[in-house]
């Protein structure tokens, strides 16, 4: 899988896509798997690391809370 051009703007589909895989991330039992679901995020362009430090793990919660202080933009449009 190729990584995604870095970006801070997603359509609504993207970001739940973004939110449901930030939950499987918290979920996962194995490195492997967190392995793979960060390339699933990175390919769509979402880079935890762009928005946190933490090594605690980035949560939905987080995302969430990036999008209403504005520093995540989602689409509006009815055709995103």
């Amino acid at each position: 899988m190729t990584m995604g051009e870095r970006k801070s703007t997603f359509t609504r589909h993207e970001a739940a896509i973004i939110r449901t895989l930030l939950v499987e991330l918290r979920d996962a039992g194995s490195q492997g798997e967190q392995k793979r679901i960060r390339d699933k995020l990175r390919a769509m362009g979402f880079y935890i690391s762009e928005f946190s430090a933490s090594k605690k793990g980035f949560t939905e919660a987080a995302f969430i809370k990036l999008v209403e202080d504005g520093t995540v933009t989602v689409l509006t449009s009815p055709n995103t």
